[in-house]
């Protein structure tokens, strides 16, 4: 044990005379900046790769059936979408009935032209009413009849088609024989049913240069050939009683809404 003990004092001694057999020790400086020089020679050093070069790298591989799938859509190849445009649109090109011609101007003025409905009739002559009773309003002519609903020989309103339509009618009246008590009335007609209804009585025998005058106005739901029409009465009875015939004092008009 002695003779062990002896060898290995020896050999310590002789490195410790051998000056290339060690080196003074390290400041913690010192071994952080050597880490430092032998990090950014290393290959796996993560920080020799920026946002530039990991593009670039990609690019080197990236590609059909790389896996990588940077240049699709879920999975699609640009060119595999664009043939599938490419072929809906064929598709649509034969299909007569998916599209039509472009309108001209004064073609698509037309075609909203077309679907306008108003008219305005009135009574250039007036009308006399010679009994007493209901009768029809005999508007026998029109300023405007766009969509050709109001018929100057029936004097009736025909809706040409499905919607809502607003209506006013005014009548003024006279009678030289207006007697004081007398009843005037006027209704607007939706086919069989009355939809407006206006009403005088002559109260004094002045009323006889009064002129009296009747209105009515209604706003009605109505279905492609609905009738429309105005009737007025009086009890006026063995008198002629007169609608004034001047444009601004009795008309009727409408139009769809």
């Amino acid at each position: 044990m002695a003779e062990i003990q002896s060898e290995i004092d020896d050999d310590i001694s002789n490195h410790t005379a051998n000056a290339s057999a060690h080196h003074s020790r390290y400041s913690n400086a010192e071994a952080v900046a050597a880490m430092g020089t032998k990090a950014n020679t290393n290959s796996l050093n993560h920080d020799r790769h920026t946002p530039v070069t990991i593009l670039a790298d990609l690019k080197t591989v990236d590609g059909k059936d790389s896996g990588l799938d940077a240049d699709k859509l879920d999975g699609a190849e640009l060119s595999d979408i664009q043939a599938e445009i490419d072929s809906d649109i064929d598709i649509h090109s034969t299909n007569a009935s998916a599209h039509h011609s472009r309108y001209t101007n004064s073609e698509a003025v037309a075609a909203v032209e077309a679907g306008k409905v108003a008219f305005r009739a009135r009574i250039p002559s007036g009308q006399a009413l010679p009994s007493s009773g209901t009768q029809r309003v005999e508007w026998d002519t029109t300023d405007f009849n766009e969509g050709g609903g109001y018929s100057t020989t029936t004097f009736l309103f025909t809706a040409p088609s499905d919607g809502y339509y607003f209506f006013h009618a005014q009548l003024y009246l006279f009678g030289l024989d207006l007697q004081v008590g007398t009843r005037i009335s006027l209704k607007l007609s939706h086919n069989s049913g009355s939809i407006a209804y206006d009403y005088r009585e002559i109260t004094h025998k002045d009323g006889q240069l009064g002129l009296p005058c009747l209105q009515v106005t209604a706003v009605e739901n109505a279905n492609a050939g609905d009738l429309f029409s105005l009737r007025v009465s009086h009890d006026n009875s063995g008198k002629t009683v007169y609608i004034v015939q001047d444009t601004e004092f009795s008309f009727f008009c409408g139009h769809r809404i």
